[in-house]
């Protein structure tokens, strides 16, 4: 562990492969303050959005159809723009039927606040904070490995080869002992100009 020479990269299923690893549970108070942030919407209201839809999905589970309808609840955007960007999100996460398979509401959420406008260091805060499930501020190797492929798959899903450049050197710019500690991370990734011009095309 540590030994950056000794890393692979594979740009599969990397973003999905991970968050199977993480437990289900609601969207919890880092979940609902970045998305009132991100869209405007009062905390409260945002809570009330996410209550609706665990009503009729109370396992968070969900179609691209009900995607589309939930971002377009929090984000207003024009329906051909959400439509298009649900393709990208699903094909991103590697479902091989779009229209019939469903995405966890984990999903939702992390591809919902990196495919948004919005504060970069805060977004790699919170994409940090998702895999820690144990509040420990730090993560293994392998974890942050998927955790930079699978954000770059939602960018440029296509483009693999671009991906595992850009990937590696991200990988090389990261301070890592035996583990990767979170201000460690946001910053050796913010100091990646390749990176940070991916995530800031945002239309």
């Amino acid at each position: 562990m540590g030994n950056k020479a000794s890393h692979t990269y594979n740009t599969q299923h990397s973003i999905r492969k991970s968050l199977k690893k993480i437990p289900f549970r609601s969207p919890n108070e880092k979940d609902l303050v970045i998305i009132s942030m991100i869209t405007g919407i009062d905390k409260h209201d945002v809570k009330k959005i996410f209550d609706q839809h665990l009503e009729q999905n109370p396992d968070g589970k969900m179609d691209r159809k009900c995607f589309c309808e939930l971002y377009h609840t929090l984000m207003q955007k024009d329906v051909e723009y959400v439509e298009n960007l649900s393709k990208n999100v699903f094909k991103a996460l590697s479902i091989k039927d779009i229209d019939v398979e469903q995405i966890t509401l984990n999903e939702f959420l992390i591809t919902f606040v990196l495919t948004s406008r919005g504060d970069l260091r805060k977004k790699l805060e919170y994409a940090f904070e998702m895999y820690d499930v144990n509040n420990e501020s730090v993560l293994e190797v392998p974890e942050v490995k998927e955790i930079i492929l699978g954000i770059l798959e939602l960018y440029h899903p296509q483009e693999t080869q671009n991906i595992d450049e850009i990937a590696k050197e991200c990988f090389r710019t990261l301070k890592i002992t035996e583990v990767v500690r979170k201000n460690d991370f946001i910053d050796g990734l913010m100091s990646n100009k390749n990176l940070v011009t991916v995530l800031s095309a945002i239309e």
